[in-house]
């Protein structure tokens, strides 16, 4: 089957600021031990994922790096603490920075996670889950159409790995995304690790996830790699992808298309160059699945 070209109206909403040649991109998670490679801007990459955190709480010579690197690199923003999900009102001057960085810096998108990350006016510095129920999916809706209010169409959540499920979830992972689809116009960034991890961890239909997805919908992958703790997976983001994960990505490809894709890393992170070993195969297996 060979995948239908997108059309300019749908790269356009995809990729609003038009920064990338095309949706089969693949770029690489900026982190302290690849800095100084990534920031000389010799790495033949198509974008660099930024967590937001790092710059927009920061706005001195850190600021201006990043600036200065957006203009060699398009940049995708991906954030831990907006915290779609939580009970708290927005953290409102946590927006507005995050807002005077997307102006500085013009990325392609910027996206967070579909968890609570703050509760009764404090960081949880962690990404907890959300019960899976009709009222939070309204929840979402409203907390969406908050933050459209300050970044437009450029803003998406990824599905997240969890450890425990809610006593009160009224449906699973698979058809909680399925009906949010439905029932709201959150764009999703696929993270194709975290859905391996969450089928190890609660036996999770990931096919059906991906074949039920609205192409439309979905803006970015990740990539990464697991850590096998015996009774469950652990996101860890410490390995190498592994061929799972390969193997369920080119699913996605095949159903959904092509998407800008992050190889995620964060904990023992190796030389830029062996990460590009992985952008190199994303990116031809974007190009083997594309050719069918």
């Amino acid at each position: 089957m060979r995948l239908k070209n997108i059309n300019q109206q749908q790269l356009k909403t995809l990729l609003p600021t038009n920064k990338l040649k095309n949706t089969s991109s693949v770029g690489l998670s900026l982190r302290e031990p690849n800095r100084d490679e990534l920031f000389k801007q010799s790495i033949d990459i198509d974008f660099i994922e930024v967590l937001t955190e790092n710059y927009s709480y920061n706005q001195s010579s850190d600021w201006e790096s990043i600036v200065e690197l957006s203009e060699t690199y398009p940049i995708l923003y991906h954030g831990l603490t907006m915290n779609i999900g939580g009970l708290d009102n927005f953290d409102e001057p946590h927006l507005k920075n995050i807002n005077k960085l997307f102006k500085a810096t013009n990325p392609f998108f910027i996206t967070d996670h579909l968890c609570m990350s703050r509760h009764n006016g404090k960081s949880t510095f962690d990404l907890l889950p959300i019960p899976h129920t009709k009222n939070m999916i309204h929840h979402l809706k409203e907390r969406y159409l908050r933050l459209q209010d300050v970044f437009g169409e450029n803003i998406a959540f990824e599905n997240i790995s969890t450890y425990f499920r809610f006593k009160i979830d009224e449906m699973d992972e698979v058809d909680f995304y399925l009906e949010l689809q439905d029932k709201t116009d959150i764009k999703f960034q696929l993270d194709i690790n975290n859905l391996v991890v969450n089928q190890y961890n609660h036996g999770i239909d990931i096919e059906k996830l991906i074949n039920n997805l609205i192409p439309d919908r979905i803006v970015a992958y990740h990539i990464a790699g697991y850590s096998d703790q015996g009774d469950f997976y652990f996101d860890a983001h410490d390995t190498s992808v592994p061929e799972i994960v390969w193997d369920y990505y080119k699913i996605a490809l095949k159903r959904i298309g092509s998407r800008p894709t992050t190889i995620e890393r964060d904990e023992n992170i190796p030389s830029t160059f062996i990460l590009m070993d992985e952008a190199f195969r994303a990116k031809h297996i974007m190009e083997e699945v594309a050719s069918y």
